[in-house]
């Protein structure tokens, strides 16, 4: 670890004693401490472990990137290629393992099954019969969730579920037995895809010779009387968990994330005996090489993003897999020199702290061959435009399979079908808009979130609810488990074509998944006073308010709830007079 050599000069930098602030209105709860292993960092990876799946509904974790079914395909094309190439050697194994770390949603895993499920059979072969496949995370909820879910239930007899910590890798946990198994040396194909971006990294400028900074933070509690709104730990408790912080400790400060922030400053730091010295001095060496010394980005000094986590993690997966295997890695990187000479810390996803993955390091680590096992990086053909990069990791020569892997996770061709969208949302002829989603829709046929956006389109835009709800209906046969937007959207092409009943049932299963989700309480509450059932409809608005706390959807709500009011008022009008009428007679 890296030790500063000054702190910073000023009262506001100087270092301070946990729990005195010069600030009434802030409470420092760490001090000084490097950005691998800050306070947030540890409230992240136990926000993970303990609300994974809470994160993945809501969409707080974006996993829609590998979880709409076009990374699938590829995924499944490539282990069909090892498995055709392993063929004609003669040394295909009677047993397949595939292993995904970090499985997320598992959305990514049911896909990849499903489509070399289908190959296979197209093609007469028997490898989907020989797979074992290894569904792992760190968070027991998300485990719990496949198989509530049943999301594996066409895949039975080959799905393993367990628990994998993707820095012991070796070590599989089976969710309902506990067996545990060792891994080292039997997985033929390992998926870690946004793993390693959630694994810890320093910041570093090169001043000049043997002169450093790195980004180290403080951690300050915000208004300390309103954590009893939060969490029932008082200050006092706080400061100490944050002392010893074993993870189980960390829910208070998770609990009462809104009031936590941060305070980042580059300090002089003192490496010399930094046990990546040379690693950094490289980097910063191949910064300033490729982008000249003039370069505007080097005016105050080279960064040097130190994916040090991402690197020992990535030797270790290689050094699991057969000899004879592969570790397909996707996460948003940083591939251009230009991105890793740029400052940045941290991005936030809710709790989670994730952090882009220096490519590049990766890339020239392994491909000077300092890897053990003799491991090695492929690239694809490109990376793409959008910060999604994959790589493949091998330990022996499979000319076959790696070229299948550079052409299929090509960039470009990966966002191909989002480009055709993108045109279609820009053009304003309605005919071409709906060409242009048909030719993206036939490019990514297993794409639901590209469904998704193909019937907002169509039914928002171009007003053809018949294009928008069969467009729907595929995704939902897609994806039917873990999207309320998905639902949401098929019900309102229904109730556009007059399909009240079948709408409402559309929203309750958008319920079902998220049951705070605003807009189909909206939905479901404005059916509810199609009907009359003004009450039903009073209720689901109240719920709406409540979880609406971005004030996104009020003004919608207010309305609504305004003429709900006027029409119970007309309504109850029109039973008192029907009764005094019926006095009469």
């Amino acid at each position: 670890m890296s030790q500063p050599v000054s702190a910073p000069t000023g009262s506001d930098n100087s270092m301070e004693t946990p729990g005195v602030s010069a600030e009434s209105s802030r409470l420092m709860l760490e001090d000084w401490t490097p950005l691998a292993h800050c306070l947030a960092y540890r409230i992240g990876r136990l926000a993970w472990m303990r609300h994974a799946a809470t994160l993945f509904a809501d969409e707080t974790v974006p996993h829609l990137i590998h979880d709409n079914g076009t990374v699938s395909q590829r995924t499944a094309r490539l282990l069909y290629a090892w498995c055709a190439e392993q063929q004609a050697a003669g040394t295909l194994p009677a047993e397949i393992n595939v292993c995904e770390i970090g499985m997320g949603t598992g959305l990514h895993l049911r896909y990849t099954l499903d489509a070399f499920r289908d190959r296979c059979a197209a093609t007469g072969v028997d490898w989907y019969d020989r797979l074992v496949v290894l569904a792992t995370d760190v968070s027991a909820a998300v485990a719990r969730q496949a198989v509530d879910r049943g999301l594996f239930a066409d895949h039975a007899g080959h799905v393993r579920l367990g628990f994998l910590d993707v820095e012991h890798p070796s070590r599989f946990i089976e969710l309902d037995t506990g067996l545990q198994l060792d891994l080292a040396g039997r997985i033929h194909l390992l998926i870690a895809f946004y793993v390693l971006d959630l694994l810890p990294i320093d910041l570093f400028r090169r001043l000049g010779p043997d002169r450093w900074e790195a980004v180290w933070v403080r951690t300050w509690l915000r208004e300390p009387p309103l954590l009893a709104t939060y969490s029932d730990a008082t200050v006092d408790q706080l400061l100490e968990l944050a002392k010893a912080a074993p993870a189980a400790d960390l829910e208070p400060f998770a609990q009462a994330w809104s009031l936590i922030q941060q305070e980042l400053r580059a300090w002089p730091v003192q490496l010399a005996e930094h046990p990546d010295l040379a690693e950094l001095n490289r980097l910063a060496d191949a910064q300033e090489q490729f982008l000249g010394s003039d370069h505007p980005l080097l005016a105050e000094g080279t960064v040097v993003v130190h994916s040090a986590g991402a690197l020992r993690v990535a030797q270790m997966l290689g050094a699991i897999i057969a000899d004879s295997g592969m570790v397909l890695i996707r996460d948003v990187g940083l591939t251009t020199h230009e991105q890793a000479a740029r400052p940045r810390g941290h991005s936030r996803y809710g709790h989670i702290s994730a952090a882009a993955v220096n490519v590049l390091q990766l890339d020239r680590w392994f491909g000077e061959g300092r890897a053990p096992l003799g491991m090695r990086l492929v690239a694809p053909l490109a990376d793409g435009e959008r910060g999604q990069a994959s790589r493949l990791l091998v330990r022996s020569d499979l000319p076959l399979t790696q070229a299948e892997f550079a052409a299929a996770f090509d960039g470009d061709d990966v966002d191909a079908a989002s480009k055709l969208f993108e045109e279609a949302i820009r053009t304003a002829d309605p005919a071409t808009a709906l060409e242009l989603l048909r030719q993206a829709i036939a490019r990514e046929p297993t794409d639901w979130t590209l469904h998704l956006e193909a019937a907002r389109l169509a039914l928002d835009q171009l007003g053809r609810p018949d294009v928008a709800r069969a467009v729907a209906l595929r995704a939902v046969e897609l994806n039917p488990l873990f999207s309320a937007d998905l639902w949401c959207v098929l019900g309102d092409s229904l109730h556009a074509e007059g399909l009240r009943r079948e709408a409402i049932r559309a929203y309750h299963n958008g319920l079902a998944i998220l049951p705070r989700h605003v807009r189909s309480l909206w939905n479901l509450a404005y059916c509810e006073a199609e009907r009359g059932r003004h009450d039903v409809a009073f209720e689901l608005l109240g719920q709406a308010l409540r979880y609406d706390r971005a004030g996104q959807w009020r003004g919608e709500i207010l309305q609504l709830l305004d003429t709900c009011l006027r029409s119970q008022t007309v309504q109850y009008q029109a039973e008192q007079q029907r009764l005094a009428e019926q006095d009469q007679l």
